[in-house]
This record gives C-alpha cells, structure tokens and sequence, in this order.
C-alpha cells in the first residue's frame, strides 16, 4: 500500500452534472488504499456547488472523513486531500475582478495605494 500523500490526480468531467460521480470514484479509489482515516476538504467557488456533489459527500468510505467548504469558508482548514471544484477556463478562479453590480454600491477607489505604505516609503 502506498501512502496516503502519494496519491495525485486530476479528474476533467464537462460540465457540473458529472462531478459527483467523479469525485465519488476519486475518492472510493483513495479510500480503498488507506488503512488509517484521512481527512478530505471537497472545495467549490458557491455553497450551491455543495448540491452537485452531494451523493460523494454522503457516500459511505470506511476511511475518508469528508467535508465541504466554500474556497472562501476554508480559510485556515487543514485536510490530508483537497479537492478543488470548477477548475475550469470560466468558472475558477474568476476572470471578473469585481461584480458590475457591486461596484455601483461601493465607493470610489481610493486614489493612494495604501496610505501607510506610502508614508513608509517616502524618502528624507
């Protein structure tokens, strides 16, 4: 049996109906190498992707905790495998820096960089 950590790979399916099976095979062949539990981060760009995935979340592997998390919500988490959702030509990460919509509610860029940064590199 190899170690867990020595198990790369990427997986392409065409659009998101395919992912849960994908990821659901993915896994059962991680978990059929392992002897001791791991612990696996399923990560998607939305909450809704959590949906598209559902039945690899639930499926029963005897040595796989699995756990979905938003890119945003992991912040901080550690797993012993990640799987990254939507890697893909216009889904992840964004092309758009920032939503249309939202710039007509938020203010003006500020003009400076960061002022205390400027401040610091200012010359005597």
């Amino acid at each position: 049996m190899e170690p867990y950590w020595a198990v790369p790979g990427a997986v392409s399916v065409r659009d998101r109906s395919q992912y849960s099976l994908a990821v659901r095979e993915y896994l059962m062949g991680i978990d059929a190498r392992l002897s001791a539990p791991v612990s696996v981060l399923v990560l998607g760009r939305y909450d809704r992707v959590r949906e598209d995935v559902a039945s690899a979340l639930n499926a029963g592997y005897a040595q796989l905790r699995v756990e979905f998390n938003t890119v945003h919500a992991s912040k901080g988490k550690e797993a012993d495998y990640v799987v990254v959702l939507g890697l893909e030509r216009r889904g992840f990460p964004s092309i758009i820096e920032d939503d249309p919509l939202l710039q007509l509610a938020m203010a003006e860029p500020d003009p400076y960089r960061t002022p205390r940064n400027d401040a610091c590199s200012m010359s005597p």
